[in-house]
């Protein structure tokens, strides 16, 4: 059941483009969404409960964060992107700089927690304090109370992992947005085409992901995908399943890097010959 609230959340985002003249209406309508969307989560979870106490964890841990995270991070761009509209061109790229340095600084913040190495490094041994309604909740801060969340519906850990997600999502978004007038003209980036497979795409990506060149590494997977998806013209669809399957491979798990090695290789050898 809650796979399938996930999958409409993911469905619902792919029709959001957060472009120009329609990030304030989206951002307010995804908003509106979220809230109505985790009212009713909220309500089926006081009415059936869960199964066990792994199901709980696993809501606890993995799903209910997954939208409180998308709320906090529409919420935020809804805030700053309609200011911004209020504001002369000068004073809104400052707003909009501020508030990339606020959410950079969150999201290393975060990071620097013994929390964040708990949830980055997949351990379990606290998930039942962490993770379960067994233990006495307290809001953290003013956004729990913000989005009027309760002992009933969150656990002592939940909203930080959404603050997790959210402060990374909020940093990369303004990264990108403070950046927007030094794009490409349009002219050359409608010339621009990716002919090859999708996974080789998505094997390039991860490439250049996992050497944390791009921004020393403070992008995330999904923002650089979907630069390149921008970049490209192309939809890559289901990334970390995709992922998933290529460690899975047989033989050499990077074919097409292999290839762009042995191709680049080639093409230095025939310069020298010229």
């Amino acid at each position: 059941m809650y796979q399938q609230i996930l999958n409409q959340l993911a469905v619902r985002e792919r029709q959001i483009t957060l472009d120009g003249s329609t990030v304030v209406k989206e951002s307010l309508q995804m908003v509106q969404f979220l809230k109505d969307l985790l009212r009713k989560v909220k309500e089926e979870v006081l009415q059936q409960g869960f199964t066990g106490q792994a199901e709980e964890i696993h809501f606890f841990r993995e799903v209910q964060p997954q939208m409180v995270s998308r709320l906090i991070f529409y919420n935020e761009i809804y805030q700053i992107e309609s200011k911004a509209t209020l504001l002369s061109t000068e004073a809104a790229k400052k707003l909009l700089k501020d508030k990339e340095a606020q959410w950079f600084k969150e999201s290393e913040t975060l990071e620097a927690t013994d929390f964040f190495s708990y949830i980055a490094l997949g351990r379990t041994n606290r998930d039942v304090e962490y993770f379960t309604r067994n233990y006495d909740y307290l809001p953290q801060s003013n956004e729990e109370y913000l989005f009027s969340f309760d002992g009933a519906f969150s656990t002592c850990r939940s909203f930080e992992v959404a603050k997790i997600g959210a402060a990374k999502e909020l940093s990369d978004y303004l990264f990108f947005r403070t950046r927007e007038e030094e794009d490409m003209p349009l002219e050359i980036l409608n010339l621009l085409e990716w002919t090859g497979q999708k996974t080789e795409l998505i094997e390039l990506i991860y490439g250049l992901y996992a050497t944390n060149r791009i921004s020393s590494g403070k992008v995330s997977i999904k923002k650089l995908t979907s630069v390149f998806e921008k970049l490209f013209k192309v939809e890559l669809g289901d990334l970390y399943h995709t992922f998933h399957r290529m460690k899975g491979r047989s033989k050499s798990l990077t074919p097409f890097l292999d290839e762009v090695k042995a191709s680049l290789l080639v093409y230095i050898n025939n310069s020298d010959q010229k």
